[in-house]
């Protein structure tokens, strides 16, 4: 991984996969013990399934290959899947899945279902695309107006060159 004061490179294919339970693996790809926020990808294998568990903290899916599916419905490659803080489900998988999740904070297990938020899931290929500014497009994924959090896929319009930037001269 390489670090900077802006960003942070991170090289996913020397992270090596760590078991959850059989059938389940996991890569933190990034975390913050503190906040207990993290990225991670997951993997299931066929048949897979994570038994009833509530969310300390909102979760976002995003399904590289394969299908997930909760009491909501199923998130398929390409889409996303939103787990607000509370919400109570198992996941389940067919055939498999690779996952890319941000979560916010933790998961505990739980033993009944809750009328907490249930999980949304968005089909990102129905989205709009929104003009953020010149050059760069966006599609609002999911947005929480209280707290003006989102995620967002970011596409580009016409390729733009930016000037390097010398830390020594700032503009």
């Amino acid at each position: 991984m390489t670090t900077s004061a802006r960003s942070q490179i991170i090289a996913v294919s020397d992270i090596g996969w760590r078991e959850y339970q059989p059938g389940i693996s996991f890569k933190i790809l990034w975390q913050d013990p503190t906040t207990k926020r993290r990225a991670q990808m997951t993997h299931f294998a066929p048949g897979a399934q994570l038994p009833l568990h509530r969310h300390v903290g909102d979760e976002l899916i995003f399904v590289i290959e394969g299908a997930v599916s909760d009491e909501s419905g199923t998130v398929t490659a390409g889409n996303v899947g939103y787990r607000p803080d509370g919400c109570v489900h198992t996941v389940t998988t067919k055939n498999g899945a690779t996952v890319l999740g941000v979560l916010t904070g933790d998961i505990e297990p739980a033993t009944t279902r809750t009328s907490k938020p249930p999980s949304q899931i968005f089909t990102v290929s129905e989205l709009p695309w929104i003009e953020a500014r010149p050059g760069v497009r966006q599609k609002r994924i999911w947005e929480d107006k209280v707290t003006e959090r989102r995620a967002l896929r970011v596409g580009q319009g016409q390729p733009r060159v930016l000037p390097r930037r010398d830390p020594r001269h700032p503009s």
